[in-house]
């Protein structure tokens, strides 16, 4: 028998873990949103060690590990325990009872695992709950329809399980955030342009390239990029779900807005690598990817990624000829 343990003791049973289900089955539209805002000041999120882009979320007292969000294969996993109650009237009733307390708490769990998950360089998953009911609706469901992929039972009767809830795909997390987030962006983006063009100036127009003898230059035709690489090592950079890549005027060159929303939902808007050599090798950028050096991250949690005028333009130019950014043909390489 495994009695290797995916992490540590319970915490949801000293609250009773039979709640947690009952507020999960019929609907937990309250129930969630107050499991949301009492987790928060108790998980920690923290990037791990190692070849891949995982983030493991533990209790702050303690260190009790919850589970992982797995940045690379866009997926979100929790841990649940159970243990045998001494009241059960059989050894029977009583490993039934443990398993359905794992069971139960690794759904609580994928619940604060979601919550965790960062949508952009500003926002979690928990501000979208908490502001858009439509939103926390669709991640209800989607929770309840998390799957359980490893059960470990040990000596002392009591049971472990991994859940897993896809970040991407037709049930991923995505389905509830990337429409509001596409229309934070755009709104966003109209008042942005609106006060820019209320300032601009003849000056501000910049005049096309001439040679010293005053005769227009030849402006050469962008290369047929396959993809782009945005290597962000050594800054600090955050995964998230829908990060921009922006000049450092602040203008985006590459966010929501950009790409197609179907390449976006199934495939996510960006994939993580901890190298150069493990990005090169994501077939969603093909054989020939433009690589840009990020110069800085912005934003509360360091997910945007900040690039010069002169990389942005190689991007526009490179998508404007092979169209990468509308199918999401982009990796960010991390630390």
């Amino acid at each position: 028998m495994d009695v290797t343990r995916f992490g540590t003791a319970s915490i949801f049973q000293k609250i009773g873990c039979g709640l947690v289900f009952s507020l999960i089955t019929p609907f937990i539209l309250s129930g969630t949103q107050q499991l949301y805002s009492q987790e928060k000041k108790t998980a920690k999120t923290e990037l791990q060690t190692g070849k891949q882009v995982v983030e493991q979320v533990n209790v702050i007292e303690g260190g009790e590990m919850l589970g992982r969000i797995d940045w690379e294969n866009m997926v979100i996993y929790s841990v649940g325990d159970g243990v045998m109650p001494p009241d059960s009237i059989s050894p029977a009733q009583a490993r039934v009872r443990a398993k359905r307390a794992a069971t139960d708490e690794a759904y609580g769990r994928i619940i604060e695992m979601a919550n965790e998950v960062r949508v952009d360089a500003e926002s979690t998953t928990r501000n979208y709950i908490n502001e858009n009911r439509v939103v926390q609706t669709k991640v209800t469901g989607m929770v309840k329809n998390a799957e359980i992929t490893e059960v470990k039972q040990f000596d002392d009767g009591s049971y472990q399980l991994m859940m897993r809830m896809p970040m991407i795909g037709a049930n991923g997390l995505g389905q509830a955030l990337l429409p509001v987030e596409m229309e934070r962006v755009r709104k966003v983006k109209v008042v942005s342009t609106t006060k820019r063009n209320d300032i601009i100036s003849k000056s501000e127009i910049s005049p096309l390239p001439t040679n010293p003898d005053g005769n227009m230059q030849k402006v050469e035709k962008a290369e047929n990029y396959t993809g782009l690489i945005v290597v962000a090592q050594g800054l600090d950079a955050k995964p998230a779900m829908y990060p921009r890549v922006i000049k450092e005027s602040g203008n985006a060159v590459y966010d929501v807005t950009n790409a197609n929303p179907n390449a976006a939902v199934e495939n996510g808007l960006v994939a993580y690598r901890k190298s150069l050599v493990a990005a090169e090798q994501v077939a969603r950028i093909g054989n020939n990817p433009l690589t840009i050096k990020a110069q800085k991250v912005s934003g509360k949690y360091n997910a945007d990624l900040v690039i010069s005028d002169e990389d942005a333009q190689k991007i526009q130019d490179a998508d404007s000829k092979s169209g990468i950014l509308g199918e999401a043909k982009v990796v960010v390489v991390i630390d």
